[in-house]
Parts: structure tokens; C-alpha cells; sequence
């Protein structure tokens, strides 16, 4: 009997076990499409990655991550967030930690920290660009905004992406930079 939790990538199998996890993880109008996950899934590679987290032969978490352009990573004004960073996005691919989710009754056991550090090592090891950024956004109430500052990420004060939701809602948005990070910190991270 499985004891452990394991982090892998998804595969066409796990979808209603992660169809599972977006219901219990994302109010009705924030949901991927179950068309939507089963086509990312089938179409993996080196841009797109999908992990899930399985605990006695179930899926209870799972996680997205990309390789994108920073202007569609932002999903708003890129020069704001270069000028508060200090940094040229301009033409630079980034890294992008897409969604996180965990089944209610598994939470607080660090299974979306171990999410998290899976899909850093697979951004660090895809992202063939010299500058190794990563973006992220989450909900003001979500449970990322935990694991962002457990992992080092920095809040993006200067950046609002209000026109991008129809019901005036917003993202927070955060930056983290594998450079500053040392291989064996995303070995080590450990959340409590």
C-alpha cells in the first residue's frame, strides 16, 4: 500500500482525478474546462507541464506550469513590473506556475509545496534562457500567497491586470528569480 506522496507528471489517466481537484479547489467560473486539461495534458512538452500528487493510488493535488512570453505571463503592462523589478522582460521567456490545487481533506500536509518545488525544478531545467524568472499569480485569499513568500517569491506592488476579469476582480502577482536561487534551495524548501 502506497504511504508516501508522489509528485509526477499527469498523465491522460489522472483527468478525473484532477477534474476532482478543480472542483474542490476553484469557485465555478475560475474551473478549466475538462476538455481544456485533457488537451494540455495530451499536448505536454518542453512549454507545458502538468504534475499531480498521488496518495494511496489517488490523485489529490495537482499543478501547472509554462514557459511563456513575458507579455502573455503577465497578463498586464510588462513595463511597470520592469521598472519596479529593475529588469528587461522585453522578448524574454519566463517561467509561469499556472494552478495549484489540492483536495480540502489533504491540505496543510505541504503537498502544494511539494507541487510548487516540482514545477521550479521543471521551469529551471526547461527555461533555456540565461534569465531565469518566474511569475505567479494567486487570488488575495488563496493559499499560494503562503508558499509564494516560503519560496522566496516577491509581491509585484506595481502591477494591476483589473481589465483582464470582467467582474473588476484581481490577481496578485508574483516574481521570483531562479538565478538568486541555488540549485540545492529548491532541494531543500521545506513548508511546515
Amino acid at each position: 500500500m502506497q504511504e508516501e506522496i508522489i509528485i509526477r507528471k499527469a498523465e491522460s489517466g489522472d483527468l478525473d482525478g484532477i477534474m476532482r481537484v478543480e472542483e474542490e479547489s476553484f469557485l465555478p467560473g475560475d474551473r478549466y474546462p475538462r476538455r481544456y486539461i485533457s488537451d494540455e495534458i495530451k499536448n505536454q512538452d518542453s512549454q507545458r507541464q502538468y504534475f499531480v500528487a498521488e496518495y494511496n493510488r489517488r490523485i489529490v493535488g495537482y499543478s501547472a506550469a509554462g514557459i511563456q512570453e513575458s507579455g502573455t505571463a503577465l497578463m498586464g503592462p510588462v513595463s511597470d513590473v520592469e521598472k519596479e523589478l529593475g529588469i528587461h522582460l522585453e522578448a524574454t521567456r519566463v517561467g509561469v506556475l499556472i494552478s495549484l490545487g489540492v483536495i480540502k481533506e489533504e491540505r496543510r500536509k505541504n503537498i502544494g509545496g511539494m507541487l510548487t518545488q516540482a514545477r521550479l525544478r521543471w521551469i529551471e531545467n526547461n527555461l533555456e534562457d540565461d534569465k531565469k524568472y518566474v511569475f505567479a499569480h494567486a487570488w488575495p485569499n488563496g493559499g499560494f500567497n503562503y508558499l509564494a513568500k516560503s519560496f522566496g517569491f516577491r509581491r509585484v506592488m506595481n502591477w494591476d491586470n483589473r481589465e483582464a476579469y470582467s467582474d473588476d476582480s484581481h490577481a496578485i502577482l508574483y516574481f521570483l528569480d531562479l538565478n538568486l536561487q541555488g540549485k540545492n534551495d529548491l532541494q531543500t524548501v521545506i513548508i511546515l
